[in-house]
């Protein structure tokens, strides 16, 4: 039986020394989908260069890598051995470039590095075995974060295994909090008109007038809104969806009739912990006070950017359309605000737009649904 999902796409950045290292990532996560999938409603889905890019021009190829495959993931499984990667025109190696993406973005990245000993010296570049060396040295002492080292790839598929799941469970477990609010809506397949009629009624009086059956163009919640009247110069097909979402309210036990006429009608408890679960799903995010400051100013702007300089490591400096937020200029307050930025990208209500490779300068823009769910809770 089909269900709906969420899907979630994981990039796999590594160099070319650990091929097989690659295929465990794309084995694991397919044993994942096949225990989880299902229950959780989230699929997980590889992504490599090597699978996922196409033939292009006008760009360098790492930048071509980056629009075609990795702006686009959500996740990042990272992994070396004795090879960085090939230098970019901005990073040391294109696997390097990947990652910091990632960790820029606030998405997550899971680094891994084997301290499998080469068969022989003779077939390893010493130059490059050194770089990796320096890189996961220099990742740990400025605290870029925590990486994982396995000594064989029985170790690896095993720490990958763990990982993964306790990773999905704490970056996405809002969608499997939400798995009783999708299951009902895949049940119910409510439009969006019987869903704010049914809104509507559970916050007012809780009760449902109509006239369709008598053969007249009216329906309302009683002493409160009224969605078709006479003269409401709305369509017939406008009228005709109305009429269906008053039935499918019905169908689905959420209103029952109040009288023979079927011309009142009242929300029902399921209807009404419904309403519940629909208001929840909407507003199941709560911003912070620097979050708010960056993302409500923003909404209000034309262009919905945001501009962030950072010159040094207590000066950073917010910029939204022509306003200048007012951030207190040290440690503790940078940080708050560095850290609300990341909380946006990852509630997906702002992305990453671009960046001065040679500067401090980075452009976010309000995604669509940062603007939805900005409507949604009245913050526009």
């Amino acid at each position: 039986m089909s269900y709906d999902a969420e899907v979630y796409k994981v990039f796999i950045a590594s160099p070319g020394d650990v091929l097989q290292e690659r295929q465990i990532v794309r084995d694991v996560i397919q044993q994942w989908n096949c225990n989880n999938s299902e229950d959780k409603d989230i699929i997980l889905q590889p992504v490599g260069w090597e699978t996922h890019s196409f033939p292009s021009a006008g760009k360098s190829a790492q930048q071509l890598i980056n629009d075609q495959c990795v702006n686009d993931c959500d996740l990042c499984i990272g992994i070396f051995w004795t090879k960085l990667g090939t230098p970019t025109d901005s990073h040391i190696s294109g696997t390097v470039e990947e990652i910091e993406y990632f960790i820029k973005t606030g998405k997550p990245a899971m680094i891994y590095f084997s301290d499998k000993s080469p068969a022989s010296l003779n077939d390893v570049d010493l130059e490059s075995y050194a770089k990796v060396k320096a890189y996961r040295t220099e990742f740990e002492n400025n605290h870029k974060g925590l990486y994982a080292a396995f000594s064989n790839q029985h170790n690896f598929r095993e720490n990958l295994s763990n990982h993964l799941q306790l990773m999905v469970n704490r970056e996405f477990g809002e969608n499997i909090s939400q798995k009783e609010i999708a299951t009902s809506s895949r049940i119910l397949q409510l439009s969006d008109k019987a869903k704010e009629l049914l809104l509507e009624a559970s916050e007012g009086s809780g009760q449902i007038g109509s006239l369709f059956s008598q053969g007249h163009d009216l329906l309302e919640v009683i002493n409160g809104k009224e969605f078709v009247f006479p003269d409401c110069n709305l369509s017939v097909r406008e009228i005709t969806e109305w009429k269906d979402s008053l039935q499918s309210l019905i169908k689905t036990g959420l209103i029952r009739s109040q009288n023979p006429q079927n011309t009142a009608f009242e929300i029902t408890l399921k209807g009404f912990e419904y309403a519940d679960k629909l208001k929840s799903e909407k507003k199941c995010i709560r911003l912070n006070k620097q979050e708010e400051d960056i993302y409500c100013k923003a909404l209000k702007e034309d262009s919905g950017e945001i501009t962030c300089i950072t010159a040094a490591e207590n000066s950073m400096d917010i910029q939204v359309g022509i306003s200048r937020l007012e951030i207190p200029q040290n440690h503790k307050n940078i940080s708050l605000y560095q850290n609300a930025l990341r909380k946006l990208v990852k509630y997906g209500f702002i992305c990453y737009f671009s960046s001065e490779s040679s500067g401090p300068i980075e452009v976010y823009k309000v995604t669509k649904k940062g603007y939805e769910f900005g409507a949604d809770n009245n913050l526009l």
